[in-house]
């Protein structure tokens, strides 16, 4: 029988339920194929006959089974209800069936009884439904159908507190029953109380008892739902649609997936049109259905015509059904208004006001729509829609409105009367933030769901947001400046929406402009990529990106998406917004007439110089080849223009600009800002009181008054240079509007003209207020250690952190850290924080480890302790990646600031893969996983082109000197020196001088590029062309700055000691040494020179046996002379970039001295150092010459031999030079010319100006008896050694004397006793013998 088939009638009274009235009647038939004829099947098909408006069939099905034993009591009444739904009550016939029901009532059965309940539960007369089971649970506590019934009935009952006692009941009924409808029923009483995952387990335990249960099904859909699990609810649909197809529930959860969390609205239409046909196949007799599906559609619309076309096709079905139902009516007022259809939308309300007078709903919307139509000056028949009349009637719905929940619609209405009014700003955020605040309130504790989009009512509050945003700056706020009330009613309204409806591409725009606002840019962007993952071409997402970029003056950028903004819309160029952002690229690019022109067709186009109404506007933010333009646009279209004109010195043209933008802007909330232009505008013209007299009329209950306050300031300190004037304004500014951002705002003035005591008692006081207030907190002590009393900042921070503030302990390791108490330091950052910062979430604890490891891998890096420091930053590269795994769920607009710390991290490693383990390939993986991070940061590409260089790999160098160029437009002095140096590799001389050239064309002065093009023109053998660019240099800075400027007088002594000078060098590098920028430099290369000023090959062995007699190097005292400058100079030396450079040069001075114990000293220093960094080639050159030192030449050779097969580098230039020219000395001594001869050929590869391999070379031709050869070889090293060199001189003449030309021997004679007139032997050996041989 079907009265025990619990699952076949825990369906029907499901489908009752949900009002799906002919799937129950399709259930009877499924069910009397299964059992035949039974009276409680068609009691239930009574009842949804009943329900579809059927009254006739309900009356003869009923008149079928009303004798039936177990339906009879249920039947009567059910008759009678149905008598009494009749157009003509039989009064007779009725009284008769109330009769039949008495008497039939005191002799019914449980079972009776119980099928009496179900009709008066399902008819809604709940208090007989209530009085019935109640007496019948009395009777028999074990009729577990009758205590589930009882349990349905309170909780639909719509008494509030009546979910727990529900529960209780369902708990009992389900005692030893396994009913599925009860389960349901539990599971609704805990979604009531928000217990989803307990409802879930109720859910389960049916679909696993039952598996066709489709009301399980469904519940298990909504729970999900509930648990915002938009896609296991999907799934679950998908399910449900295999069970039983086209089910509306399923179809319509659907749909509302496709609008509000993937914004697909053409896909979206295409599923209302399946649901449309759904209803019209499964519940045609069903107006509810189609009217409740409409209105849920439309308001999540979006204003979609093609949407609101087809939820107008659910509610016109509804009226079809039932043309007297006012609520049906109501709606098409509404969706006619939704439409822009005013006139007709306030027609069909005053159609619903005669339907029915009383409609609270109906006069409300007639309201709106004379509202809205006047703000747009559109004429509504003949009415004149005045202010006072509507107010009047505003009176009238708040006296009546009790009952009628239209408070939030109430004080929208009044906000645009306000508004039109001329009401204050301030009142009118007050009534938006009430309809705010009571919209939310009546939501109350609605699961998400159907039922909950439709009391959200997202178009209702995307009109709140445009009339909340006609309140609002259209500007950004300044870093710290309070947010104003509108804007945080504003935020928080967009903030749910965005969360309950993140496919809705309108409210993400409208979020992204107020973060924009708010002046969190990064959080803006972040949400216009999730507007544009939605919608691609929606074109005013691109225009703000475009203005975001505007603001960080990444003019490249701004072109770009102007560009894809265009693309996707070509009409954009008819945007005034469009025309403004390429303006402002013309201007920054100094194209001011372009920028001029481009800004007068802005102006010609519609709603510049008069606003557009503000239905053109919503009608302009529903398309996409017209975007809204707000008065901030409108403005900045008028000052920009200005500020061109003025930048052309055109006054007169600016000045009218001004005084259009004066009478255009007049009583609107931009006024203030037209004021504070103009007072920019004198303050050019150099009247500066005119422009403080505009200022001071500024208002603090006006808009805009905190910058014209900071203006004013400005002008104190930076015209009339009156420093108390200046923090006189911010002070008058924090007594009128005292808060946390006008105190911090006196603070940092405070700071700015150096009285910091006064800065930390305003910080102070204000943190006593605000005691949580962490940027407060880190002013105190910002400002404590300005004033240089570190113990009492030592003291705050700790005192601080006890009292709960733990977030300032990074400050505190960071000071310590800077004041080199290390010890403290790290027992800072390695005590743990008692339980973490209250309220802190799991993604915020992992940001501070990240940061507290970040600092104590500084801290190990400051103490020399490189394991601990590789540890700690590796743990530090984990603990970020798993912080930007969940940044990006749960704080999107904080995800560039946290990929920035983990690109330092990974800089940080490959820092220490370079210059620790002089791991270069380890510090290049790291450096690429940093532009993962950012992709755009230059100083890593820079970083990963120098490795690139010292790995060989001129290509990619090449690569990203050319990235980086690209990003910087050609302005990046770093990569063109880069590109320089890779253009000198491949030996494309005259492109890599090219490069120099270029730099220095525009800047004379950029002495690092200088110094760089002196070694370069060096090795090019162009030394000679040096002059004419230090001359250029000399002439745009003056003579006698150039005598003071370090950079310039190293240049110089570099230049000096190149031509062999090493005593004028000296004195140049002397006085750059004592500048932080140029010390190191100089100072390496003074010690130097000191260690060997004759430019020999320290270690050599070729040339010594012609020290004897031709003095090659200085007097004994001379040489311990420089050897003690050379010491002493080398404890100055900082060591700032390379750690161990110091050491190398130490130890050089150590081996310069040519002692054995010193060359062990030395020695052992040297092997140290190459233990800890292989490959490093200055302690690889300095082992050679130690060795060389201690007479073990094969040690020595094959130190050399590893230094001959590396990369030849700019860094290593010189090192690698030197060894090159020890293994050829070698080589020669050995009698291995050939050898000799192609290291000293790489020498002149790199390096043309190289005058010691042309010595050698000719050394080796002379050997060979090759005069001529040997001659020009040492006339070219002459040559590149200035002449100044006597050795060379020597030599030259000896082998001229040799190849029979004596008048050029005799001549070089000449020169080298000019400079040299003692030099040994010069006189005797050659000039005799050249003078004698030309005489004979």
């Amino acid at each position: 029988m079907a009265t025990e088939d619990l699952e076949t009638l825990g369906t029907l009274n499901y489908y009752l339920l949900e009002g799906y009235y002919r799937h129950v009647q399709v259930t009877v038939l499924e069910a009397t194929r299964k059992y035949g004829s039974d009276p409680v099947l068609s009691l239930y098909k009574g009842l949804s006959l009943l329900h579809e408006g059927q009254i006739q069939e309900c009356i003869r099905e009923m008149q079928l089974i009303k004798d039936k034993s177990t339906v009879d009591l249920a039947s009567h009444a059910l008759l009678a209800h149905a008598h009494k739904r009749c157009r003509n009550v039989d009064k007779e016939t009725v009284a008769a069936l109330d009769a039949r029901m008495k008497e039939l009532r005191k002799r019914a059965s449980e079972q009776q009884i119980y099928f009496l309940i179900i009709v008066f539960w399902h008819i809604k007369n709940i208090k007989s439904a209530r009085d019935f089971a109640d007496r019948l649970v009395k009777q028999n506590e074990n009729f577990k159908q009758a205590i589930i019934l009882k349990s349905w009935i309170e909780l639909t009952s719509g008494r509030d507190m009546t979910a727990k006692k529900a529960g209780r009941l369902f708990d009992q009924g389900l005692a030893e029953n396994k009913d599925p409808f009860g389960y349901i029923g539990r599971a609704r009483c805990l979604i009531k109380t928000k217990k989803y995952s307990h409802a879930m387990e109720s859910v389960n335990q049916v679909i696993v008892g039952f598996p066709n249960f489709v009301p399980a099904q469904a519940e298990r859909m909504r729970i999900y739902l509930a648990l915002m699990n938009w896609d296991q609810m999907v799934e679950s649909a998908q399910k449900l649609l295999n069970m039983k197809s086209q089910y509306p529930e399923a179809l319509i959860l659907l749909t509302l997936n496709t609008i509000t969390q993937n914004g697909r609205f053409s896909e979206a239409v295409n599923q209302l049109s399946e649901l449309i046909q759904a209803i019209d196949r499964f519940e045609p007799q069903n107006p509810l259905l189609y009217f409740r599906c409409g209105r849920l559609f439309a308001t999540v619309a979006g204003r979609n015509i093609q949407i609101l076309n087809q939820t107008m096709t659910l509610v016109e079905r509804a009226i079809s059904l039932d043309d007297n139902n006012v609520e049906f009516a109501i709606e098409m007022a509404k969706q006619l208004f939704l439409m822009g259809k005013f006139k007709e939308s306030n027609a069909q309300y005053k159609k619903c006001m005669q339907l029915d007078e009383s409609s609270v709903h109906a006069l409300l919307g007639s309201l709106t729509c004379q509202l809205v139509a006047m703000d747009n000056n559109i004429p509504l028949q003949q009415e004149r829609n005045e202010l006072q009349d509507i107010q009047d009637q505003l009176e009238f719905l708040t006296e009546i409105k009790d009952s009628t929940n239209i408070d939030a619609e109430l004080f929208h209405l009044k906000a645009i009367h306000g508004r039109l009014n001329g009401r204050p700003s301030e009142e009118l955020t007050e009534i938006l933030e009430a309809a705010r605040q009571t919209h939310f309130k009546n939501l109350g504790n609605t699961p998400l769901g159907a039922d909950y989009f439709m009391q959200l009512n997202t178009d209702f509050l995307m009109m709140l947001v445009s009339e909340l945003f006609n309140l609002i700056p259209s500007q950004p706020l300044n870093s710290g400046h309070a947010s104003t009330p509108a804007l945080k009613c504003v935020d928080m309204v967009l903030t749910t929406l965005n969360q309950v409806a993140p496919g809705m591409h309108e409210a993400l725009f409208s979020r992204s402009k107020t973060l924009f606002i708010a002046g969190d840019m990064d959080g803006a962007m972040a949400m216009l990529e999730k507007c544009l993952e939605n919608d691609v071409t929606f074109s005013p997402a691109h225009l703000l990106r475009a203005e975001i970029h505007e603001q960080h003056g990444n003019y490249a950028a701004v072109g770009k998406y102007l560009d894809t903004a265009l693309s996707y819309n070509f009409e954009i160029r008819e945007h005034p917004k469009y025309h403004l952002l390429k303006a402002k690229t013309q201007k920054h690019a100094n194209d001011l007439d372009e920028a001029i022109k481009t800004l007068k067709i802005a102006m010609s186009l519609p709603g510049v110089k008069k606003p557009l109404s503000s239905f053109q506007t919503k009608v302009a933010s529903s398309r996409k080849s017209t975007i809204p333009l707000d008065n901030g646009d409108r403005l900045s279209i008028f000052l920009e223009l200005v500020e061109a004109h003025t930048s052309k010195n055109e006054t007169h043209e600016a000045a009218k600009v001004m005084q259009d933008a004066i009478n255009a802007f007049r009583g609107t909330p931009e006024e203030v800002r037209v004021k504070i232009a103009n007072a920019d505008l004198s303050l050019k013209r150099g009247d500066v009181e005119q422009a403080l007299t505009m200022l001071r009329a500024i208002q603090p209950s006006q808009p805009y008054y905190i910058q014209a306050k900071q203006k004013m300031a400005n002008i104190y300190l930076n015209h009339r240079k009156d420093r108390k004037l200046y923090t006189s304004c911010y002070r008058d500014l924090y007594e009128t509007m005292p808060s946390n951002h006008t105190s911090l705002l006196l603070g940092d003035a405070y700071m700015k003209v150096q009285q910091p005591d006064n800065a930390v008692k305003i910080y102070e006081a204000a943190l006593r207020k605000n005691p949580r207030d962490g940027a407060l907190a880190s002013k105190v002590g910002q400002a404590l250690t300005t004033t240089h009393d570190f113990k009492k900042a030592i003291t705050y921070y700790e005192t601080a952190m006890k009292n709960g503030q733990k977030w300032l302990r990074f400050e505190l390791a960071l000071l310590l850290i800077k004041l080199k108490n290390f010890n403290k330091a790290e027992r800072v950052l390695q005590a743990e924080p008692d339980g973490g910062e209250a309220g802190e979430s799991g993604l915020e604890k992992a940001m501070s480890e990240s940061k507290r490891l970040t600092l104590l891998a500084n801290l190990y890096r400051e103490t020399k302790r490189p394991d601990d420091e590789m540890a700690t930053l590796n743990k530090a590269r984990d603990v970020q990646a798993k912080v930007l795994k969940r940044v990006q769920i749960e704080q999107p607009d904080q995800i560039q600031e946290e990929k920035l710390k983990a690109s330092n991290i990974c800089c940080q490693l490959a820092n220490y893969s370079r210059t620790v383990e002089n791991n270069l390939q380890n510090a290049v993986k790291y450096l690429k996983e940093a532009l993962i991070y950012c992709e755009n940061d230059v100083k890593v590409m820079l970083e990963l082109a120098k490795i690139e260089m010292q790995l060989g790999n001129d290509e990619g160098c090449q690569q990203y000197c050319q990235q980086v160029l690209r990003i910087t437009h050609d302005n990046n002095d770093q990569a063109s020196m880069m590109m320089a140096d890779v253009m000198f590799n491949k030996k494309q001389y005259q492109d890599a001088i090219y490069h120099y050239e270029k730099l220095l064309d525009g800047r004379p002065d950029h002495y690092e590029a200088l110094a760089r093009l002196i070694g370069l023109l060096r090795r090019g053998g162009r030394l000679k062309d040096v002059d004419h660019f230090l001359s250029a240099a000399e002439k745009k800075s003056g003579r006698g700055k150039c005598e003071m400027d370090a950079g310039f007088q190293f240049c110089k002594g570099i230049y000096q000691w190149y031509c062999g000078r090493a005593a004028d060098a000296l004195s140049l590098l002397n006085r750059s040494r004592c500048d932080s920028e140029w010390n190191e430099k100089a100072l390496e290369m003074m010690i130097r020179i000191c260690l060997n000023p004759d430019q020999q090959t320290l270690g050599g062995e070729v040339f010594d046996s012609l020290s004897v007699g031709n003095d090659r190097s200085s007097a004994p005292s001379s040489n311990n002379n420089a050897l003690s400058t050379a010491e002493r100079l080398v404890k100055e030396f900082p060591s700032n970039d390379d750690p161990y450079k110091g050491q190398v040069l130490e130890s050089l001075v150590l081996v310069a001295s040519k002692s054995k114990p010193n060359a062990e000293r030395a020695l052992t220093i040297f092997v140290d150092i190459c233990q800890k960094k292989r490959e490093y080639v200055p302690a690889l050159l300095g082992m050679a010459i130690a060795y060389q030192i201690l007479k073990q030449t094969p040690r020595a050779r094959n130190q050399l031999k590893r230094i001959s097969k590396m990369q030849w580098t700019h860094e290593d230039a010189e090192d690698l030079e030197s060894g090159w020219l020890l293994l050829a000395d070698l080589y020669i001594t050995a009698g291995k010319y050939d050898m000799a001869s192609d290291l000293l050929k790489k020498c002149l590869e790199h390096n043309k100006s190289c005058c010691k391999a042309y010595e050698y070379l000719g050394f080796i031709y002379e050997k060979e008896q090759s005069y001529k050869d040997a001659a020009s070889h040492y006339d070219t090293a002459w040559q590149y050694s200035n002449q100044n060199n006597p050795v060379i001189g020597y030599k030259l003449a000896f082998n001229y004397l040799k190849a029979k030309k004596h008048v050029e021997a005799i001549n070089v004679s000449h020169k080298v006793l000019q400079i040299h007139p003692e030099y040994p032997r010069m006189k005797k050996e050659i000039l005799d013998k050249a003078r004698l041989a030309l005489r004979v």
